[in-house]
C-alpha cells in the first residue's frame, strides 16, 4: 500500500491508502467517493479526469493512448499533467503525490465520508470464536446435541466415513448448518458423507457387513476400506502420472508441484495438506487417506525456487492442498516472502491461493490471534508488486450470509488482494439455477469476482453428486439470465479433465445433428485453447468420457497428439506445462527433436507421422 492525496475542487485534501497495481479510479470509486467513470473505463467520456501534479511522475506512467489525448482536449479542465484515472494503474513513485479532480465537490466528500463512518458503526462486533476440530468420533455426540430427534443411522455414517474424509468444525456446525433441515441440508450434504453415496460402488455393502462385525480390526479395515477407494479414481485427470514434473531426479524425489499448463503451477505445501472442514465432493480426497508415496506435497523451498526459476514462462503460482490458509502467517510467510523478494522471479506475476477458509473458517482473518499477523503477511506481498488473488471456494449461498464471513472479505479486501470465486455445480447441494443466481449476487455485492463454475469430477462419490452436462448447462444459463453484466465474468460450465478445462458452450443443431459445443479454456497444449469441437448430444453423459465425436468423426482431434503427451511424460521428458515451455505447436515436433523421427506439417498445422502409429518413436 501507498499514500495518495486526493484533492476536490475546493482543494479539500484526503489521504487514500491504494494498493500496488491497482486501477487508480477504482481505488478512488472503493473508497466510496463519487467519481463517476461514466462509460466502464471504455475511452468513451472524461468524468474520471485527473490532474498530477507531478511532471516526472507523469513520465513514468504507462503513456496516454490517442485516444486518452483526444477525449481530453474536449475537457474544460485541460492541463499538461491531465490524465483519465481509468487509465493509470498505481505505482510506488506515487506516494504522497498530489492528485486533483477537478470535478470532485467538497459536499461529495463529506457526505461520502459520513455515510462511511455510518457503515463503520453499523458493523457487528465479532465475538471471538475458538477452534473446534471435530472428526468420525464426534459424530454421535453431534447428532445428539443437535437433531435427537432424527432417526439417522449412527452405525452407516461412521461407516461411510472410514472411505470418505470426514472432518469439519464448531463454526460449520453451529452457524451453517440448519439442523432442522437435516438430512436434506445443503451444507449438512457439503460436509457429512450421507450414507447412500456409494451405492452405486460394486463391493461397497461387503464392506458394510464388514464394519459391522464386532471382531474386526483396524488393519483389516483400512485393507477394505483401500479396495473401496481404488474403485473411485482416487487421481483423476493425470494429477499423479501426468502432472509432476519427473524429468530430473530432483524432481522426482520432491513431489509437490503440478505443471500442467504452461503459465500456471501449482504447488503443494507439505504443512497444508488438510483443511478446516472436507467437503464431501472433494477431487482430492484421496490426499486425505492416500498411502504416503501417493500424497502430492512438498516442503522445500529450494525445490520451489529452483523449479520457478528454471521455468521463466510460469507467470502464475496457486498454492493449494488442501488448504494453504490452515497455516499460520510464518508458515505460508515463508513461501510468500522468498517469492517476493526474489529478483530472480520478475516473471512471477501473480500469487494465487485457492482456499475455502472464508467459508469454513472466517475467525482466521477476524478473531484469531494470528489474524492481524496473516492481514499484515498478505498486505506486504501484494506491496511487493505481486498480484494476490484469494480462490475463495463457495459452494453455496448460506456460506456468504453470516457477520464474520462479511468482516472477513471486508479486511482481506484491504489488504489490496482480490478474492475471486469458484465452485462445482454438485447434486444435493446447489443443482437449481436460483441457488446459483443468489450466490453470485451475493458475491458481486461482496466486491467479489466469479470466476468459475465447475462440472464436479470424475472421482470419489461421483455418482451421487454428478449432474448431466444437458441440466448443468441450462442451470448455468438460467443462472446467468437474471443477473448484471458483472456476473459474466464467469468462466464455465467447465469440466477440468485430462487435456484441459473444457467449457460446455451450448447445444447446436447443425447439418439435422444435436450436438455439444465445447472449447478449451485451458489446455495441455495452449495451442488448442478456444478451439470449437463438437460432441454427440447425450441426456445420460456427465463427463467428457461419457461423449463421443459428432459428425462422424472417430475421434476429438486432441486425443492423438494427448497420446503423445502421456508418452513423452513416460519417458520422463516432462509434464505438458515443461513441454510446451516454447512456442511450439504440437507435441509431434517434441518427439521430432527428442528422438529425431521424421514427421510432416498437414494443412491444418498439425504434424502426423506418416504411415505409423505416433508414438512408434517412443516405445
Amino acid at each position: 500500500m501507498i499514500n495518495i492525496n486526493i484533492i476536490n475542487k475546493h482543494n479539500i485534501l484526503t489521504k487514500v491508502k491504494a494498493p500496488l497495481g491497482a486501477n487508480l479510479l477504482d481505488v478512488i470509486k472503493g473508497k466510496g467517493y463519487n467519481i463517476d467513470g461514466t462509460c466502464n473505463s471504455n475511452l468513451e467520456c472524461t468524468t474520471c479526469h485527473c490532474i498530477i501534479d507531478s511532471d516526472n511522475l507523469n513520465k513514468k506512467l504507462i503513456r496516454k493512448s490517442i485516444r486518452e489525448t483526444d477525449l481530453l482536449s474536449t475537457t474544460t479542465h485541460l492541463h499538461k499533467n491531465s490524465r483519465l484515472s481509468c487509465k493509470i494503474n498505481v505505482i510506488k513513485e506515487m506516494e504522497n503525490t498530489d492528485i486533483y479532480f477537478p470535478t470532485m465537490s467538497k459536499n461529495t466528500l463529506e457526505v461520502i465520508n459520513k455515510e462511511i463512518q455510518k457503515k463503520e458503526k453499523k458493523i457487528k462486533k465479532i465475538i471471538p470464536k475458538k477452534f473446534k476440530n471435530y472428526t468420525k468420533s464426534h459424530i454421535k455426540d453431534i447428532f445428539k446435541r443437535h437433531c435427537p430427534e432424527k432417526k439417522l443411522d449412527l452405525d452407516k455414517y461412521k461407516a461411510i466415513t472410514s472411505i470418505i474424509p470426514f472432518r469439519t468444525n464448531n463454526y460449520v456446525v453451529e452457524e451453517l448448518i440448519d439442523w432442522n433441515n437435516i438430512p436434506n441440508d445443503p451444507i449438512f450434504n457439503l460436509v457429512f458423507p450421507q450414507t447412500d453415496m456409494l451405492d452405486s460402488i460394486e463391493g461397497i455393502d461387503d464392506f458394510y457387513d464388514f464394519y459391522k462385525d464386532p471382531n474386526k480390526d483396524m488393519i483389516t479395515l483400512r485393507k477394505e476400506a483401500s479396495k473401496i477407494h481404488e474403485k473411485l479414481n482416487p487421481h483423476p485427470a493425470g494429477q499423479l502420472d501426468m502432472n509432476i514434473p519427473n524429468n530430473t531426479d530432483f524432481y522426482l524425489e520432491n513431489k509437490g508441484i503440478q505443471h500442467k499448463y504452461r503459465e500456471t503451477m501449482l504447488f503443494f505445501p507439505s504443512e497444508s495438506q488438510y483443511c478446516h472442514s472436507y467437503c464431501t465432493y472433494c477431487f482430492r480426497w484421496a490426499q486425505f487417506v492416500g498411502s504416503s508415496k501417493d500424497l502430492i506435497n512438498s516442503n522445500s523451498l529450494n525445490y520451489l525456487l529452483k523449479y520457478l526459476k528454471e521455468n521463466k514462462k510460469i507467470s502464475d503460482i496457486l498454492f493449494t492442498g488442501g488448504d494453504p490458509m490452515v497455516m499460520n502467517s510464518k508458515q505460508l510467510g515463508r513461501y510468500l516472502n522468498a517469492l517476493s523478494s526474489n529478483p530472480e522471479l520478475e516473471h512471477l506475476n501473480t500469487i494465487r491461493i485457492g482456499s475455502k477458509s472464508l467459508s469454513y473458517w472466517p475467525y482466521k482473518y477476524v478473531t484469531d490471534d494470528d489474524a492481524k499477523d496473516m492481514l499484515k503477511l498478505l498486505e506486504n506481498t501484494v506491496n511487493s508488486g505481486k498480484h494476490v488473488s484469494l480462490m475463495a471456494h463457495f459452494s453455496h449461498p448460506n456460506e456468504l450470509k453470516t457477520d464474520v464471513v462479511k468482516e472477513a472479505i471486508r479486511l482481506i479486501k484491504n489488504t489490496g488482494v482480490q478474492i475471486r470465486t469458484q465452485a462445482p455445480i454438485i447434486n444435493h447441494i446447489n443443482n437449481d439455477p436460483k441457488i446459483w443466481e443468489e450466490m453470485w449476487r451475493l458475491q458481486i455485492n461482496l466486491g467479489l469476482i466469479p470466476y468459475y463454475m465447475f462440472i464436479e469430477r470424475d472421482t470419489g462419490a461421483k455418482n451421487w453428486f454428478g449432474v448431466p452436462l444437458f441440466e448443468t448447462l441450462k442451470i448455468y444459463q438460467t443462472a446467468q439470465r437474471n443477473l448484471s453484466g458483472l456476473a459474466k465474468t464467469v468462466r464455465g460450465p467447465s469440466m477440468s479433465c485430462n487435456p484441459g478445462k473444457i467449457q460446455l458452450v451450448g447445444v447446436e443443431t447443425i447439418n439435422n445433428e444435436k450436438v455439444f459445443a465445447l472449447k478449451f479454456l485451458q489446455a495441455r497444449n495452449p495451442h488448442w485453447n478456444d478451439k470449437l469441437f463438437f460432441a454427440k448430444y447425450d441426456e445420460t453423459a456427465k463427463w467428457i468420457d461419457d461423449l463421443k465425436p459428432a459428425f462422424g468423426e472417430k475421434k476429438f482431434f486432441y486425443e492423438d497428439e494427448l497420446e503423445v503427451i502421456k508418452k513423452l511424460n513416460k519417458e520422463h521428458l516432462g509434464t505438458s506445462g515443461q513441454l510446451f515451455q516454447n512456442d511450439i505447436k504440437t507435441a509431434y515436433s517434441l518427439v521430432d527433436n527428442k528422438v529425431n523421427y521424421q514427421y510432416e506439417i498437414l494443412p491444418d498445422g498439425l504434424s502426423m507421422f506418416p504411415n505409423r502409429v505416433i508414438y512408434d518413436s517412443i516405445n
